[in-house]
């Protein structure tokens, strides 16, 4: 993974390292475990230069990895002077390879909408609160890293599996969660299932579709529907997430 940054944003700079953090190694904790995932940084000296007259870091090397995903942070500093030609190079060195992808994130709402990144669909990080900014950003890249590598463009979904005597309220704030904060779709069987279809027929098909995310509260393992809904995600070998929840 390849982050692109204009030296004289410290939004970009915080980004880069919260991507470097959770995806490689975090140098403050060296105990906790990162994904093992190669961040590159691709960044300008910081200065105090009116946007356009410092020079863009040398081209993204896209050859020295079998994939790519090229997260470029985009605010108005990048998009103006060199640095407009460095990223439209970019965007064409992305394009012409299933291999490599562009992943345009924007920093403010001030961007030119004539630039060569106008008909790429970018994250809009300006709208997301501070509080959830972050978090917000890794779930985004995280996504997209999933879908890269699995040569699966459809999103992922997660299988809310819960009692309702007890779980409902859990399982709502979790499909909540992935609404608000991530492109992660979700099956939740009232939501999901259509009036009239088999209910059977229905989960045992978004299992074999989905991760499977058990809810764990008391009454769980009580359900018929429960197990029935655990043991057909075994079978499937699909992932497997279980969420235990404390005893009442």
């Amino acid at each position: 993974m390849h982050v692109v940054w204009h030296g004289g944003s410290l939004l970009g700079e915080h980004l880069a390292d919260v991507a470097f953090k959770f995806l490689c190694a975090d140098q403050w904790r060296p105990r906790v475990r990162g994904l093992g995932v190669p961040v590159r940084f691709w960044t300008s000296a910081p200065n105090p230069r009116p946007p356009g007259r410092d020079d863009p870091p040398p081209a993204v090397d896209l050859e020295r990895a079998e994939r790519n995903i090229v997260v470029l942070l985009v605010d108005a500093w990048l998009m103006s002077g060199g640095w407009n030609e460095y990223v439209t190079e970019l965007v064409d060195m992305t394009s012409t390879s299933s291999r490599h992808w562009l992943l345009p994130v924007l920093l403010t709402r001030k961007v030119d909408r004539t630039s060569s990144i106008s008909d790429v669909n970018c994250l809009r990080l300006y709208e997301t609160t501070r509080e959830l900014r972050d978090q917000v950003f890794v779930n985004k890249i995280l996504h997209r890293l999933f879908r890269h590598v699995t040569d699966d463009d459809s999103p992922l979904t997660v299988l809310l599996s819960h009692a309702s005597t007890d779980g409902r309220g859990v399982a709502l704030a979790v499909r909540k969660y992935l609404h608000e904060c991530t492109d992660v779709g979700d099956f939740l069987d009232v939501h999901s299932i259509a009036a009239g279809e088999r209910l059977v027929e229905a989960i045992d098909r978004a299992i074999s579709a989905s991760a499977f995310l058990a809810i764990v509260t008391d009454s769980y393992s009580s359900r018929g529907w429960c197990r029935h809904e655990v043991i057909r995600a075994k079978r499937e070998l699909g992932p497997i997430v279980l969420l235990a929840m404390p005893l009442r």
